[in-house]
């Protein structure tokens, strides 16, 4: 298994030189010669995982192909080229077709133009941002459900709707992760507990399917802010701090 990247065919002189070299290491491949910690075989894995993870966060500017960009097959087959395009130029690697579904981006029919970059232009990978595109406005994944199942009456649209519904299942979160639910016959919180400043203590809490703040009396929960009793109430979980511009986070304040 060859993991060494390969550019262009060597010639004699160099065949000579990596026989010399394996004879000197006491290897029968150049890949096994070893610095006494780590051997080529080793260093270039790491380095083929480690492009693999740019190439997986930077789908939109990674590629792959099976053909140069003349058309013609990587060194006349079995190997790839996979490039990034960053803000200072492209950088490319080539690899061995047993690695092709490692690397998580676009095919193309033929690989983008070369513009003479050489090792010495890795650090043009530095050049990729590190920031994070916006995130579109959230909405309830649960509200959506709700419009799909009441959107229509006859068999065909429900057939239609338990189609959708799988699809909106599958889209991924948006929403900040959240702290544990705790169910309310495993623990419940401490009865009128106090969060500090004087106030009854409020936690999130949940039916099933709405959600609500209360704080828990020792028999009830009872809605914060009305004094009304939720019935019927499965978890509840502590609060998550309030959003503040800037992503600085604080204590939750509270009225009377």
């Amino acid at each position: 298994m060859t993991i060494i990247q390969k550019e262009e065919p060597m010639t004699d002189t160099e065949l000579k030189r990596r026989k010399a070299i394996c004879e000197a290491a006491h290897v029968d491949e150049i890949d096994d010669v070893s610095d006494g910690f780590h051997t080529f075989r080793q260093l270039y894995y790491q380095r083929m995982m480690l492009f693999a993870a740019i190439v997986k966060q930077n789908k939109d500017k990674a590629w792959k192909s099976l053909r140069h960009e003349d058309g013609e097959l990587c060194f006349g087959g079995g190997w790839f080229i996979v490039g990034i395009d960053t803000p200072e130029g492209s950088y490319t690697y080539h690899y061995e077709n047993n690695y092709f579904s490692l690397f998580d981006c676009e095919e193309l029919e033929r690989g983008k133009h070369w513009d003479g970059h050489t090792e010495k232009d890795v650090t043009r990978l530095l050049s990729l941002s590190s920031a994070q595109p916006e995130c579109e406005d959230a909405v309830s994944r649960f509200e959506v459900l709700r419009l799909i199942d009441y959107s229509s009456n006859d068999l065909n649209d429900s057939v239609d709707n338990w189609y959708f519904q799988g699809k909106v299942k599958e889209l991924p979160s948006v929403t900040p992760k959240q702290p544990g639910w705790i169910p309310c016959d495993r623990e419940l919180p401490k009865p009128n507990e106090e969060d500090g400043n004087g106030f009854y203590k409020a936690y999130l809490v949940q039916d099933g399917r709405w959600m609500d703040v209360a704080r828990w009396d020792g028999k009830y929960w009872v809605a914060w802010g009305y004094s009304t009793v939720l019935l019927n109430v499965v978890a509840w979980c502590e609060l998550p701090k309030p959003y503040r511009e800037g992503g600085q986070d604080s204590d939750v304040q509270r009225d009377t």
